[in-house]
């Protein structure tokens, strides 16, 4: 949940590993750890990889907007590039100075940007910056001293609010976690759900188009201390907080990371989710589509371990014709990540296609007005 002193995923370099939460839920700066130290049991893949420029030489609209790291850095950044691609660059290098920028959302209207700092005295806090990174301003910051961040934040369908996660610590481990929503205008807060403890936690949520419904990622751990992961599964909930969550998928599918479709008719979501289960997962990683109530369930994907790929991290493109993810292509011994590659799915026929850069957490740029 965050660049804190919460214990990281655990691995060693022949890519055995526990199930456990990763501080920060996600899985980049390992993954540069690997390569780095070899321990990936193999070279990068071939795919191109494009080189950022400088936040002054900026790709056409609309922009892919994602995390990765600046050139010789061990701290990531936000980035964007072309919708294929192209002119990659870092839009957050002089933000939040000290933090990784991370799990960011576009603005409705494809304007601004929020995402989260992490790392920053200790304490993580949601930001919000113009589309090209300027005009930074820290948005949401913590209000109780347990309050260990305030993580992934989503934008309301009309732009008044953000959805987002605040997490608590008790001593040396996870305390509560919840959903909470701020007024933009107001600062005003509210909670939607909040855990009894630090045996489960929620993340990724997602508003839905019409602003009526919040889906999201649940998990439970074992123990508060150990935070190996029992099960995760979608959840749905009312955006006004008047129910407590409903569950979507069955707990054995390790479901994670959800999102809406446009038109608010499907919902995509991942199988052992590549963050929360890294650097090595017990099963195969792909996307899954389902109705809002859960019904309809289907596999979108068909990657396999063995076939040393995993997929995750799924967001669809605002016209619905496509999803953007993360593809993870995995080392021969071990089968642990070795790379993190932006792609894009088919929504029917689940066919891949490479952008050729590399990076996490992306999404494409709402369509901006003249």
């Amino acid at each position: 949940m965050g660049n804190t002193p919460i214990p990281d995923a655990v691995n060693d370099c022949d890519g055995r590993a526990m199930t456990v939460r990763p501080a920060g839920h996600w899985f980049a700066v390992v993954v540069v750890a690997l390569l780095m130290s070899g321990c990936a049991g193999g070279p990068a893949p071939s795919a191109p990889v494009a080189t950022p420029t400088s936040g002054s030489d900026l790709p056409a609209q609309p922009w892919l907007l994602y995390e990765w790291y600046p050139a010789g850095a061990d701290q990531k950044s936000q980035f964007i590039a072309g919708a294929d691609g192209s002119s990659p660059a870092e839009i957050t290098a002089d933000v939040a100075i000290g933090a990784e920028k991370v799990h960011s959302d576009w603005s409705p209207d494809g304007m601004r940007i929020a995402f989260e700092a992490l790392g920053r005295d200790d304490v993580d806090s949601i930001w919000i910056a113009d589309a090209d990174g300027s005009d930074a301003v820290e948005a949401i910051t913590c209000e109780t001293p347990d309050c260990l961040q305030q993580a992934y934040p989503a934008w309301s369908p009309d732009g008044k609010s953000i959805l987002f996660l605040g997490a608590d610590k008790t001593g040396d481990v996870w305390g509560k976690v919840r959903i909470e929503v701020v007024d933009l205008d107001s600062r005003d807060r509210r909670t939607l759900v909040e855990t009894a403890d630090g045996l489960s936690a929620y993340y990724t949520p997602r508003w839905s188009p019409d602003g009526t419904r919040v889906i999201a990622q649940h998990e439970t751990y074992s123990e508060a201390e150990d935070l190996e992961i029992v099960s995760s599964e979608i959840v749905v909930m009312p955006s006004d907080g008047s129910a407590p969550p409903t569950p979507l998928t069955d707990a054995s599918l390790f479901a994670g990371h959800a999102d809406w479709s446009p038109d608010g008719s499907t919902i995509v979501f991942d199988s052992f989710d590549l963050s929360a289960f890294f650097p090595a997962a017990p099963g195969d990683s792909n996307l899954y589509l389902m109705n809002p109530d859960g019904s309809n369930l289907r596999q979108l994907t068909d990657l396999t371990l063995d076939g040393l790929e995993r997929i995750g991290e799924p967001a669809w493109t605002p016209d619905g014709s496509r999803i953007v993810a993360t593809r993870a292509p995995l080392s021969p011994s071990g089968k642990a990540i070795q790379n993190a590659l932006i792609v894009y799915v088919d929504p029917v026929s689940g066919e891949i296609s490479e952008t050729g850069i590399q990076g996490a957490e992306v999404r494409l740029q709402p369509v901006v007005s003249p």
